[in-house]
């Protein structure tokens, strides 16, 4: 592809990569960055999530858009522009699909932090250190310690607080439970943000 066909797509990358921040995601959601971990503003919560399936999708905003301009944001597009130009035109390509794909999976996985509860995170992490699978009576039988710590699953079954995990992909069942690519990159998020990992629930 020629360069004049890499530069726009390049440039999208870029501002979709200057958008707001991941902690503003956060905040958004009733979560406040202290240090390098994420605190909860609400003290309590109801074993509730919401059924959404699927990773972030490829939808770009309207090109036409008119782009605001102020002396400050021309003088950091100079530098960007200067860096990028630097990159052989043969790459640019592939480091703006990285760097899409980077933020893509930042977002879903940010969204995703703020909606699971603490005992799936400790799931996951214990399924990531017996080698990314457990047999799926384990995984019921962790359910089970988790229904009888805490009220507010009571009327849950595995297949529902399960079913999160399989939403966000980031679990795999089918005789066994398995930990997904996208389950060991959101392990890595976690740490990267230096995220909280004893939340409720």
């Amino acid at each position: 592809m020629t360069s004049s066909v890499a530069w726009p797509i390049a440039l999208i990358v870029v501002a979709r990569l200057f958008r707001p921040f991941i902690s503003s995601i956060f905040s958004d959601r009733g979560f406040s960055f202290e240090g390098f971990g994420a605190q909860i503003k609400i003290e309590e919560r109801k074993a509730s999530q919401p059924e959404v399936s699927g990773l972030p999708g490829n939808e770009f905003s309207d090109p036409k858009v008119k782009l605001p301009r102020t002396l400050a944001i021309e003088e950091q597009e100079k530098k960007i522009r200067d860096v990028i130009e630097k990159i052989p035109s043969a790459e640019v390509i592939d480091i703006a699909i990285n760097a899409l794909a980077m933020e893509q999976l930042d977002k879903h996985f940010a969204l995703t932090y703020i909606d699971i509860f603490g005992s799936q995170m400790v799931l996951l992490q214990r399924i990531n250190e017996r080698g990314s699978s457990i047999e799926f009576s384990e995984g019921e039988d962790f359910f089970n310690e988790v229904k009888s710590r805490y009220h507010e699953f009571s009327d849950w079954n595995v297949e529902q607080y399960l079913g999160f995990l399989t939403h966000r992909n980031l679990l795999h069942i089918d005789k066994t439970i398995q930990l997904t690519p996208f389950g060991k990159d959101f392990i890595h998020f976690v740490v990267r943000f230096g995220l909280r990992t004893d939340k409720a629930l």
